[in-house]
């Protein structure tokens, strides 16, 4: 499945994973999120540029799904939104 969706080998996924001593790139924390109630935490999400396909590194499903959201924004709007909270 890794390799279908972002073309690498789950060797590649680990070597990731150790290079960020097994936390998220952007906050830094473990994964807590589960895949149901009750059920087994899940593995950091691979992030990758949608356009080229380039793995970015790996992130919790909170970081994620921001970043998801703030690329549909754009750079701009990012520098705005950072503006706006400071």
């Amino acid at each position: 499945m890794l390799r279908w969706f972002y073309g690498i080998t789950i060797e590649q996924y680990e070597a990731l994973l150790m290079l960020q001593n097994g936390v998220c790139a952007i906050c830094g924390k473990l994964e807590t999120a589960l895949f149901k109630p009750g059920g087994s935490i899940r593995a950091l999400s691979v992030d990758h540029n949608h356009r080229t396909n380039k793995v970015r590194g790996l992130l919790c499903g909170h970081c994620n799904s921001s970043v998801g959201h703030l690329e549909k924004i754009g750079i701009v709007n990012l520098y705005k939104i950072v503006d706006y909270l400071q």
